[in-house]
């Protein structure tokens, strides 16, 4: 193969040959160009949905490896807020059986 190094010393090929137009048809002076279309098998498209709900899942594994890291030391540190679950627990409560209370009488 026949060379001449160019500026950056790269070896460039001696006889360029520029690629007529792809996918040009009609008369010369009009040019009409062709598409090139894609279709995905159903195959692949549920491959695709697997590996995205795959990716997805290991993120939310890891969010709640970090959660319950995080709640397993406020129970041994002693933090955790048990006071404030037992008044959400407790309104809930309240509502459930105010409801119960007046459907009885």
């Amino acid at each position: 193969m026949a060379g001449i190094l160019g500026i950056t010393a790269n070896p460039e090929p001696a006889n360029v040959i520029q690629p007529s137009g792809r996918g040009v048809q009609g008369t010369p002076g009009k040019t009409t160009q062709v598409s090139d279309e894609l279709s995905v098998s159903p195959e692949a498209e549920k491959a695709a949905t697997a590996a995205r709900l795959l990716a997805d899942s290991n993120k939310e594994s890891e969010i709640r490896a970090e959660l319950i890291e995080k709640a397993r030391k406020n129970i041994e540190e002693g933090t955790h807020r048990v006071q404030q679950v037992v008044l959400i627990v407790a309104s809930r409560v309240s509502k459930f059986l105010d409801d119960n209370s007046s459907s009885v009488g």
